[in-house]
């Protein structure tokens, strides 16, 4: 287990030294500021699927917030936390793609675990601040939007009541309205096919089963009385004809 505990520990540091180069860059921003924030959410969540729920899902969450990160940090300038951050995360990434994590992350999807599209619903929601961040300067819309995605992935997440509306239209709503109200040209051109592939994964019958599983409350079967053990009936009150007991 230490071993694993060292790949995550290498990940989170990786993508911390990242989001300190955001945050002292000076050309990012707002922009990196929300990018960075919402890089150390998926981030968490990557850490705890990979030690706590042992999913598969999180070891990609990983891999790809490991990647993406230096992409991003082709655009900022150099510095100590640039190269310091590139050297973690190359180190980060040979250990989340070798074998140790083999030890502790399941081979199979989980047979009681949820839909697989329900899952990738939620990892799109809680990555909607990152998309947005990266399309330009964040303004009110921007920013609302943003909220409004990873306050109804984390509301989703807990089945709470009234979750698959919420999620199959609040999010769509903000994402098209922030895209039409902020940006234009190439950013809308990214955020609209976004939202619309929120729209996909939400309207899918994997997200209506996670949160309304097709196991309901049962109801009452008759049954002959012969058909049921006599010690059912005795604890029922009931005679070997079904019928109530005369009480004495």
């Amino acid at each position: 287990m230490k071993r694993p505990l060292l790949v995550t520990a290498l990940f989170f540091g990786s993508t911390l030294a990242w989001c300190l180069v955001l945050v002292l860059d000076s050309g990012t921003g707002t922009r990196g500021r929300l990018f960075a924030a919402d890089a150390l959410v998926l981030a968490a969540v990557a850490v705890v699927g990979i030690l706590v729920a042992q999913g598969r899902w999180a070891r990609r969450l990983a891999i790809g917030v490991t990647v993406a990160l230096p992409i991003i940090g082709t655009g900022l300038e150099t510095s100590p936390w640039w190269w310091a951050a590139l050297l973690l995360s190359g180190v980060a990434l040979a250990g989340l793609l070798g074998p140790t994590l083999n030890q502790i992350v399941r081979r199979l999807p989980s047979a009681t675990g949820p839909p697989a599209k329900a899952v990738l619903l939620v990892l799109t929601l809680l990555a909607a601040p990152a998309v947005i961040a990266l399309l330009g300067p964040v303004d009110g819309l921007g920013w609302t939007a943003a909220a409004l995605c990873v306050v109804v992935a984390g509301w989703y997440a807990k089945a709470a009541p009234g979750a698959l509306t919420l999620v199959r239209t609040v999010p769509i709503v903000a994402l098209i309205g922030a895209g039409l109200g902020t940006y234009a040209g190439a950013g809308l051109i990214i955020i609209v096919p976004f939202a619309i592939y929120v729209g996909y994964l939400a309207w899918s019958a994997d997200a209506r089963l996670a949160v309304h599983p097709l196991i309901e409350e049962g109801r009452r079967v008759p049954m002959l009385p012969e058909m049921v053990p006599g010690e059912i009936l005795d604890a029922a009150g009931l005679d070997p004809r079904g019928r109530p007991k005369e009480s004495n």
